[in-house]
């Protein structure tokens, strides 16, 4: 979910950590590039904090079809356990958006150092045009975002394992932080409380996750499309309302006048006679 990318060492294959995978599988080294290659890129889908629930090292030894893989990567450190879950160290570092974002930023500094020693003026991006434009970017993927579920004020953004951790906590059983539906929520600016009076409602009848995204999406469209009138429509609203009262006001004092005047007739027509 972080990515359809990841980064790897250039000279990962003559890493030390490597060397002694190799040694310990007495395998092809290029083989076991490719096995690391697999099992970071399993983390880098399915953990938003290098932690992989459910995934036992013979979990992940099935996975990439390789018995004995996950225990030779714990053995140089580069994978751990608790039992019931695989844990990647310093995931952070090479894996997730920040990693990338990091991966991305150096790439484009290289490549302007490049550009200045080529004399390529043209070429050339400055750091300061080069966040601006970044900048543009993020807004329009902002700006993009389905207006009527964002909120009036946003504060920083719950990752999808925090809004998970929170809804099983609610008592949700099942809950997958990449499920695209709870991504594009939180991109939308959906709070961790509304996902979890969601899971709860969902839990209380019985439910599964994609109900309770669905609840909390529903509810969020609702609250949305509720909006008060706006200021013009009200004004007008009210000057209708003054003209019609003193319509009918004057509609009354019409009245009233030729009622008078026919009392006033008849009164004359009596004294004639």
């Amino acid at each position: 979910m972080a990515g359809d990318w990841i980064k790897m060492r250039a000279d990962l294959q003559t890493h030390p950590k490597v060397v002694r995978i190799v040694s310990a599988l007495k395998a092809d080294k290029l083989r076991v590039i490719g096995g690391l290659h697999a099992v970071w890129c399993l983390f880098d889908t399915h953990s938003e904090d290098g932690t992989l629930d459910g995934y036992t090292f013979e979990a992940i030894d099935n996975e990439i079809r390789w018995p004995g893989f996950s225990a030779a990567m714990s053995s140089v450190d580069w994978l751990s356990t608790d039992g019931d879950s695989s844990l990647l160290p310093e995931f952070d570092e090479h894996n997730g958006q920040s990693a990338k974002r990091r991966a991305q930023e150096t790439k484009r500094k290289r490549d302007e150092r490049r550009a200045a020693e080529n004399g390529d003026a043209d070429r050339k991006v400055s750091a300061s045009d080069a966040d601006e434009k970044r900048s543009r970017e993020e807004k329009r993927r902002e700006d993009s975002s389905s207006p009527s579920l964002r909120s009036g004020e946003e504060g920083a953004r719950p990752t999808p394992g925090e809004a998970c951790k929170a809804m099983k906590a609610a008592g949700m059983g099942s809950v997958s932080p990449s499920n695209q539906k709870l991504i594009a929520l939180l991109d939308a600016g959906i709070t961790i409380p509304e996902l979890v009076d969601a899971a709860s409602y969902a839990v209380e009848h019985g439910r599964p996750f994609a109900y309770a995204l669905a609840t909390a999406e529903g509810r969020r469209r609702d609250a949305a499309s509720t909006k008060p009138l706006p200021a013009a429509q009200r004004g007008a609203q009210t000057t209708h309302d003054r003209r019609a009262a003193t319509l009918a006001g004057l509609t009354d004092t019409g009245e009233h006048h030729a009622d008078r005047d026919c009392r006033t007739v008849d009164v004359e027509a009596h004294i004639v006679a």
